[in-house]
């Protein structure tokens, strides 16, 4: 009879062979699970037709972003039944907050207000437990934690706290809900308790905006990526925002998007990424903050990435000290569709935009052509870079990204290019060939990095190493998501196909006969080695039974 070592041995041989035979089938048809959560952005056209719709179809999208007005737009649902909300993303945002039904002067958010009395899981924040609210206020019926945000733009929002549950996700694109029934979502949507602000009213363009309220993005603890970091929803505390490139900025009508939360998705790259500081301001630790060493125009002819398509093209460096460069410091501001720089600025610029086009720069309506708007200078920010973080991730300079300054500042080969093309910083009137310049030179407003400047790059905000990262991208959210499903669907079929085909060939004589004697061999095996290690293994089950406790990420309730 064998002995007992030779069984195990031989049995202990097969099993790798029936595993790897096992984890082959498990891969068929299966997807591709990421750390991060990514959202589409679409044109904002799109969110007037929805609001039309909205009542009549039972599917609707979930957690889409819109890009129109050159502000970014993303849908919340928010409350048991869920309700969408449409808020304008703003890395200089730290609250959220929505009209409530007892909102008053909400303009055109009326139809559209968050019914708090309608949802299950609702909750007014109470007086003792405020968090984001400065201070505890005696209303009519009851106190609550008061909010109140104002903005430079004279617009304003007042508000008390609240929580609810909030949804998002990418993994299921259609949101299935039944409103005449009181149950969840029905969806692999992410669900998290969103504290934010229920807006009793509004002011200013608040008022006239489509969108229904703010999302903050910056690095306060009440953001939305902060809320689902600590609650265990998202595993890196970081986001990445991704507008998408324009032929040429058309305002209300510009191309899709995506935002990355968790993270930054690579696929989306034209270019590596590559790093700059995030530097504090005094007195504003919470907004995204970069400083910039120099600033180029580079004639039309370099086309519109950093790396310049023409070697011969012409490029100035503007006469700013860097003694005025140092001094300021750039808030990347999505909401805005505008770029702010300091009025200093405008006279070396102005110049040097007349010494590569023989015009003015001017913020006057000008009527030209498609054609004419490219032939613009692009203009390049070279942003002060993350040096170390950066040499770990490039050793040797020669293989920087194009992104990097090494081809204009030999000095500083580690900092970052900002490429603004003309497309991006022209933005046409409506519809028709008048365009006006979205580059302003202002001291009456900080200096902002706006959405305008933001396009064509996948911008990761990286708050746990203080950095922000720099990608050029076409940012089409819609044509990547389709390429790689489709490559991964194809995947799965031809392994289906493979199987199918192995299955349905036959097999040569030794091939059968050898295939049927392992099975033979392999159940006497199994049961010998269950009649004669059995008892043992069961006496000690420590080799086989492994207590299964939930993972404190498991055992958390997030439902209401």
């Amino acid at each position: 009879m064998m002995s007992n070592c030779n069984v195990v041995v031989v049995y202990l041989l097969l099993v790798p062979f029936l595993f790897a035979g096992a984890t082959d089938w498990l891969k068929v048809g299966s997807k591709k699970d990421l750390d991060f959560l990514q959202l589409p952005l679409i044109p904002h056209h799109e969110n007037i037709k929805r609001r039309r719709n909205m009542m009549k179809a039972d599917i609707v999208e979930l957690d889409v972003l819109y890009q129109g007005y050159g502000t970014h737009y993303i849908d919340l649902w928010v409350g048991t039944p869920p309700q969408r909300q449409t808020l304008i993303v703003g890395t200089d945002f730290h609250l959220s907050g929505f009209p409530c039904s007892t909102c008053n002067n909400c303009g055109k958010h009326k139809e559209n207000v968050f019914d708090e009395l309608s949802s299950a899981s609702f909750t007014q924040v109470p007086c003792n437990m405020c968090e984001a609210g400065t201070r505890c206020k005696s209303g009519t019926t009851s106190r609550y934690c008061d909010l109140h945000m104002s903005y430079a733009d004279g617009s304003s929002w007042y508000a008390y706290e609240a929580r609810d549950v909030a949804h998002v996700g990418l993994r299921n694109q259609t949101l299935l809900f039944d409103s005449s029934k009181d149950e969840s979502v029905k969806s692999t949507s992410l669900s998290f308790k969103f504290l934010f602000g229920c807006q009793t009213k509004v002011t200013g363009l608040f008022a006239t905006r489509l969108a229904d309220g703010v999302l903050g993005m910056n690095k306060n603890f009440a953001t939305l990526w902060s809320q689902m970091y600590r609650q265990r929803a998202l595993k890196d505390k970081s986001f990445s925002l991704c507008f998408a490139r324009q032929a040429i900025n058309d305002g209300e009508r510009v191309k899709a998007g995506a935002m990355t939360l968790g993270g930054y998705d690579e696929r989306l790259h034209f270019t590596p990424i590559l790093y700059s500081k995030a530097t504090s301001a005094t007195g504003d630790s919470d907004n995204f903050h970069l400083q910039i060493r120099a600033i180029y125009l580079r004639d039309g002819a370099g086309g519109e990435y950093a790396k310049a398509v023409n070697t011969n093209s012409k490029i100035i460096p503007l006469n700013i000290s860097e003694s005025s460069l140092s001094s300021h410091l750039f808030t990347i501001v999505s909401r805005s569709s505008e770029t702010y720089l300091p009025a200093s600025f405008g006279i070396p610029f102005k110049k040097a935009f007349y010494k590569l086009t023989g015009k003015d720069y001017t913020h006057s309506s000008i009527m030209m052509t498609e054609s004419q708007v490219r032939a613009l200078p692009t203009i390049i920010l070279q942003i002060v870079g993350d040096v170390e973080g950066n040499k770990e991730m490039y050793h040797n300079p020669s293989t920087l990204p194009e992104t990097a300054a090494v081809s204009i500042n030999a000095e500083h080969p580690y900092d970052v290019l900002l490429a603004i093309p003309p497309s991006h910083y022209m933005e046409r009137v409506e519809s028709s060939m008048v365009f006006i310049a979205g580059l302003y030179f202002d001291d009456d407003k900080e200096p902002i990095i706006g959405a305008n400047s933001m396009m064509g790059h996948d911008i990761h905000f990286d708050v746990k190493e203080n950095r922000i990262g720099w990608a050029e991208s076409g940012c089409d959210y819609h044509a990547h998501k389709h390429a790689f499903d489709t490559k991964e669907d194809q995947d799965s079929t031809n392994m289906r196909k493979a199987i199918n085909s192995d299955a349905n060939k036959g097999c040569s004589e030794w091939y059968c006969y050898h295939t049927i004697i392992n099975a033979v061999f392999g159940s006497i095996f199994t049961v010998i080695i269950i009649g004669v290690f059995g008892n043992r293994f069961l006496r000690d089950n420590r080799f086989f039974y492994k207590p299964v406790v939930k993972s404190e990420y498991e055992m958390q309730d997030f439902t209401p």
